[in-house]
């Protein structure tokens, strides 16, 4: 069922979409890389796996503090790092090379099978009705939309840390970036997200209509607070991916 506060919505020119959450479940990625972990003690040993667990929660929290930055004046794809390493007393190499094993590396192979039912053909259906298609994650999202099999079908592809961003959502600079990349106004574009805090408050930023994704899964981030609603007219939600087409506007 798709809600549309806004009936009125024109159709975009292009359509923008978060990454993690938003094309994938990521339940099935976090049961499997839970397993993972899990047998870390069979390969590093229990000190080198208490490592890893170690350095991927101070990761995850020091860079929920960098949201609040976005000025441009310090590089975040090394803050990422540098923040939790002073934190745990390691150089940030340390930090960096469990990352890209374990957030970036290692999720790849399971990708594959947690992408929502009719992913592709959902994506080709906005194809064909000629809007331009662009992902905006914090993350870097080339690889995983190689491993989810959908690269093809974006024409742009920009993460929170690449130098022209250099801003973690909510703030409006990477939502901007990807309608310059995309060739639109931001209001002839639509981004489609999974969180309202996030998506929802940075496309808002941007003066972008947008499309919240509500599987039923709570959002909570790494501070403990849920995901809250966004009231506004330029904010529709769906429950199913398969509703993307109408939630955009394309009928």
């Amino acid at each position: 069922m798709v809600t549309r506060p806004d009936p009125t919505w024109e159709r975009p020119l292009a359509v923008l979409f978060d990454l993690d959450g938003t094309l994938y479940d990521q339940r099935p990625l976090r049961r499997a890389m839970l397993k993972e972990l899990a047998c870390a003690p069979l390969t590093k040993g229990p000190r080198g796996a208490w490592k890893v667990a170690r350095c991927l929660r101070a990761f995850r929290i020091r860079r929920e503090d960098l949201r609040d930055l976005g000025d441009g004046s310090e590089p975040l794809r090394l803050l990422q790092y540098e923040r939790p390493a002073a934190e745990l007393g390691v150089p940030p190499g340390v930090v960096e090379k469990i990352v890209e094993e374990w957030m970036y590396r290692k999720p790849l192979r399971h990708l594959g099978h947690a992408g929502w039912p009719r992913l592709r053909a959902t994506l080709q259906a906005l194809k064909d009705a000629g809007l331009k298609l662009g992902v905006f994650s914090d993350y870097p999202p080339a690889e995983k939309l190689q491993a989810l099999g959908i690269a093809d079908l974006f024409d742009v592809a920009i993460g929170a840390t690449d130098e022209n961003v250099n801003a973690f959502k909510p703030h409006a600079k990477g939502f901007l970036a990807g309608a310059r990349a995309l060739g639109a106004a931001p209001g002839d574009v639509v981004y489609v997200g999974d969180r309202h805090d996030l998506d929802g408050a940075g496309a808002e930023a941007a003066g972008m209509r947008h499309v919240i994704l509500e599987t039923g899964v709570s959002h909570v981030g790494e501070s403990g607070e849920a995901s809250e609603r966004t009231a506004s007219p330029r904010c529709r939600t769906i429950q199913d991916f398969s509703e993307v087409p109408h939630g955009v506007g394309i009928s």
